[in-house]
């Protein structure tokens, strides 16, 4: 069992280099919620993410294009979970833009914000396999926006950069593997999660991404858990009018050291720092510099309360 998770591992991270893509990284997605829960457990995550970016990147190497002087984003998310029974659970993911700014590198200054709903992602997973110490779990999602009206300020409809949604329907299909070794207190997680775009009410397309996160956790202590996330996140390029846009897509993988607090059994607390190591941008884009998360769970027995 424990080589065939390895190889699993092995044969996902090679495979999704040959996808060649690139996307901004998913708010959502990048919170830890994994695995199924034990039936009548109600689970909360609550999470907020800041990320900043201020250089362009031609492929794999930095441009000096100046378009954009930087960006940023604020987003809080929830997570809520519900163990249905032992191997299936349901799920819902919401989450709100606080803001998309851009701020353009012109005298004067200007300023450029979104903000709203992202799109949430209504999902079932099912654990094909769960026996002592190793999980596998697949799970199927039906993504859909708040509103399909595109964000117009003063008048000016935003472009894509900075609207809070696609706008458009989709799914989301996930693969989640777990393998424990409880007496050395470590874990090993694999995580993919694939997110099918529809096209929206002004024929634009986000281009499908692809997201493959490996995780070590080691526990501390009792109340410390130490985890090491590498993250490979693949785009492809957006479509507008059935034609593909040169310059969008390409990939990015991520360092993030997490800490993790267990304030009691059942509530934590976890802070992650989101940090590229890598980037390939079709054509020059604006790159993501750093990312930071600050999340709580909770998890509820609801069947003490019958």
């Amino acid at each position: 069992m424990c080589r065939l998770f390895f190889s699993c591992i092995f044969f996902v991270l090679i495979s999704l280099k040959s996808f060649s893509q690139c996307c901004t990284a998913n708010p959502v997605a990048g919170s830890v919620n994994i695995g199924v829960l034990t039936k009548n457990t109600f689970r909360t995550i609550s999470f907020y993410r800041y990320s900043y970016s201020d250089t362009y990147f031609n492929g794999s190497e930095k441009s000096n294009l100046n378009f954009l002087k930087y960006s940023y984003y604020n987003f809080a998310g929830t997570i809520l979970s519900y163990g249905i029974t032992n191997r299936l659970t349901a799920e819902m993911q919401l989450g709100y833009y606080i803001n998309r700014t851009e701020i353009f590198n012109t005298d004067p200054i200007y300023t450029q914000k979104g903000w709203g709903f992202s799109n949430s992602v209504a999902s079932l997973k099912y654990a094909f396999t769960k026996k002592g110490t190793f999980e596998l779990t697949g799970g199927l999602g039906f993504k859909f926006p708040f509103t399909q009206k595109q964000l117009t300020i003063d008048g000016v409809q935003l472009p894509q950069t900075a609207q809070p949604s696609t706008g458009a329907f989709g799914a989301v299909i996930q693969v989640f593997m777990q393998k424990s070794y409880l007496e050395k207190g470590l874990r090993f997680f694999l995580i993919h999660r694939t997110e099918i775009n529809g096209t929206n009410i002004i024929a634009y397309r986000t281009g499908n991404s692809y997201t493959t996160t490996f995780y070590i956790s080691k526990s501390i202590n009792y109340k410390w858990t130490g985890i090491v996330q590498i993250r490979n996140e693949n785009r492809a390029k957006d479509i507008r009018d059935d034609e593909k846009i040169p310059i969008s897509g390409g990939y990015e993988i991520f360092f993030s050291p997490q800490i993790n607090y267990s304030v009691t059994q059942k509530f934590n607390i976890s802070f992650l720092a989101d940090i590229p190591v890598y980037k390939y941008y079709n054509g020059t884009q604006l790159a993501s510099k750093y990312a930071i998360v600050v999340s709580l769970t909770k998890d509820f027995d609801l069947s003490k309360s019958k």
